[in-house]
């Protein structure tokens, strides 16, 4: 079992007695019977554990330590190492100063009986054998059992108070130091349950290596020229088509350049081809060795099993998606483990299954970590993570990649600022791209209702042929939807509505089948949320937005004439109302700094073509930059530092209000 070294730097020694002893209860007669089958399940044994690698802890540490100072930061260290161990197989906890971990579930009386009763004599000899100072035996343990409580106090309440004060006013402290200390307890955690389930589990490591990556590469540039080949036929624009193969080209170029950052970025229009391009960024990543494996995280379910279909199609290398309905869709037990571990050579996730392996908050999804240890992870569409969360991330992210040597690729046309997360270490991929003349925006001031919208849509489809409504509730696009299903008869030959709540398996069907309607040129109107601006390769010729924040309003234009097969498309920009004349926009976009300036850049202006929506997202960064740099949530990392990693366990991307339904499935045999 690979948790540190018993040979190793005095840090190592410390992780292989974690290993070594988290599992030391097993010896007690009732989990033999368990693990023969005589018993349904064994005792607890994490509170023994725990206490036996904290009482070798204290007599080893005193022996190692070359001096005060040493020996104050191992102690501190085992602080961490122990709540580890009782926490292995639950929820990851704050370290608290009242007592030693183990108390919270038992007395150290009953600790003394049932070690007792377990093989201590055993456990003494195991640990003598790998570390020469340990001469003590089980008596002495139980002695220190009574006392230990209040060295445990001490150390929490007092010595790590003092050790964070030096660090912060020591002239060697920086940013890292910081970092590494508020994200230490998951580090210790991933290591622990990594060498625990990997052994238990018999799982293994699997790369992407250098040969299957060389051959994704080639298979993913003959898949771009028949892209190419297929879209000059449908009738889009030559230059923009010329265009994309050369971004490609220069994208990859500018990474060879600089292969060793840790953070990169794709700032590209929609409809650029951002997602192959970052994809072959990461396979010659991995075919260098740089890399060992490919992770793709998407924010929707719709974006993930789209974008892991063509990745798939496109490099002929599987992909495993996980999300939160992965296993209950899996009958093969290798995928599972795949799923569990993420050992997979690519594997596509959600961003809330990524945000549980940076910010775990139980033991179990620390097992997913040690894939990302070398990985090349494609953060796409990340504007879409909620703006109080955004520094957080960043700042978990560069501590991790200080730990795990990952790399980070932020794809998106609408990228909000790193500086506060990341600073300066970001390496800019996409070449300067003069933007095409896709379509217009033009803002109507004027309040539109239900009956006002599905009207207008009416009209606009009988002259431009096809339309998507796109709306900031699944309320207000239900209602448009049941407006337009009476008044559309005869009028359209296909009405779709797509929302976020749909089931996975129904929004990829029902994308496919408007993405056909849409190739024959049948007129169709598609209501959709959110969910259809980022990563959904469709495209209209007029485009009804209600009222949203500025990126937003960048994104879904990118679904207007997104091939440049047409003429100027049309993004129809609205302040929507309802029946009871209420504004549903704050219920989504919370942040009243991005509504404002947004307001703000509407109220100057009410048009704009393609070519100056960049400047205008800049603008919009800038301005919510200066208001509100939502940097009083990085104060999450100091209290983390202190031993309270729920500040940060458990962290979502979207916030704690993203909507949820409930449902009820019944039973087939009933």
């Amino acid at each position: 079992m690979d948790c540190g070294d018993a040979q190793g730097n005095l840090e190592e020694r410390l992780a292989f007695l974690a290993g070594l002893l988290h599992d030391a209860a097993k010896s007690h007669p009732l989990w033999q019977d368990y693990i023969i089958g005589h018993r349904a399940k064994g005792p607890a044994h994490a509170p023994l554990g725990a206490a036996l690698f904290a009482f070798f802890a204290d007599n080893l540490i005193s022996e190692w330590a070359l001096d005060h100072t040493q020996e104050c930061k191992l102690y501190d260290l085992a602080l961490d190492w122990t709540r580890v161990v009782y926490d292995h197989h639950g929820t990851l906890r704050d370290l608290e100063g009242d007592f030693p971990p183990w108390e919270k579930s038992v007395s150290s009386a009953d600790i003394a009986v049932f070690a007792n009763e377990c093989d201590l004599d055993g456990v003494f000899r195991l640990v003598a054998s790998h570390f020469d100072g340990s001469s003590c035996g089980p008596d002495e343990f139980y002695r220190w059992l009574k006392k230990f409580p209040r060295s445990w106090e001490r150390r929490v309440r007092l010595e790590r108070r003092k050790l964070l004060i030096h660090s912060s006013t020591a002239r060697e402290c920086d940013e890292k130091s910081t970092l590494k200390a508020a994200t230490r307890m998951p580090t210790l955690a991933a290591r622990l349950i990594k060498a625990d389930r990997y052994h238990a589990g018999g799982y293994g490591s699997v790369a992407l290596e250098s040969d299957s990556a060389v051959a994704g590469i080639e298979n993913l540039q003959e898949t771009c020229c028949a892209k190419a080949k297929t879209a000059l036929s449908q009738g889009a624009d030559e230059n923009l088509v010329r265009l994309r193969q050369g971004i490609q080209r220069r994208v990859l170029e500018r990474y060879t350049r600089n292969p060793d950052a840790s953070f990169y970025t794709l700032l590209l229009p929609t409809g650029y081809g951002k997602t192959l391009s970052a994809v072959n960024v990461a396979l010659s990543a991995c075919s260098t060795g740089r890399c060992r494996r490919i992770i793709y995280v998407a924010p929707y379910l719709s974006i993930l099993s789209q974008a892991a279909g063509e990745i798939a199609s496109a490099t002929n290398v599987e992909v495993v998606q996980h999300h939160h309905l992965s296993i209950a869709e899996q009958d093969d037990e290798d995928l599972i483990d795949a799923l569990e571990t993420w050992q997979a050579p690519m594997l596509a996730t959600t961003f809330n299954q990524f945000f549980r392996a940076i910010f775990p908050s139980r033991a179990q999804h620390c097992l997913r970590v040690e894939a990302l240890r070398k990985a090349f992870v494609i953060v796409d569409e990340p504007q879409i993570i909620d703006t109080a969360v955004w520094n957080v991330f960043l700042q978990a992210l560069t501590a991790a990649s200080l730990e795990l040597r990952f790399q980070v690729l932020f794809a998106t046309a609408t990228l909000p600022p790193l500086e506060s997360g990341i600073g300066d270490r970001v390496v800019a991929l996409a070449p300067p791209v003069s933007a095409a003349q896709r379509y217009e925006v033009q803002y109507i001031s004027r309040p539109l209702g239900v009956e006002d919208l599905a009207s207008s849509a009416l009209n606009a489809v009988s002259e431009v042929g096809n339309v998507a409504v796109v709306m900031n509730t699944v309320r207000d696009a239900a209602d448009i939807f049941k407006s337009l299903s009476t008044k559309a008869r005869n009028v359209v030959d296909g009405l779709y509505c797509l929302t976020a709540l749909m089931l996975p398996s129904h929004k990829a069907d029902t994308i496919q089948r408007l993405r056909h309607d849409l190739a024959a040129n049948k007129r169709v109107i598609a209501i959709c949320t959110q969910i259809i601006e980022a990563g959904v390769d469709l495209s209209f010729r007029a485009v009804y937005r209600a009222l949203p924040i500025f990126p937003s309003v960048a994104q879904v234009a990118g679904r207007a004439n997104r091939h440049g097969e047409g003429s100027l498309a049309k993004v129809f920009v609205f302040p929507f109302e309802r029946r009871d004349g209420v504004d549903s926009r704050k219920y989504v976009y919370r942040d009243i700094t991005a509504r404002n300036q947004t307001d703000q850049l509407f109220n100057e202006r009410n048009s704009w073509h393609e070519e100056d929506i960049g400047f205008c997202l800049s603008a919009y960064y800038l301005q919510c930059w200066e208001e509100n740099r939502n940097t009083a949530v990085l104060r999450k990392f100091d209290e983390a530092a202190g031993g309270k990693w729920s500040s940060l366990a458990g962290l979502e991307p979207f916030g704690a209000n993203a909507p949820r339904i409930s449902m009820f499935v019944p039973r087939s045999d009933i």
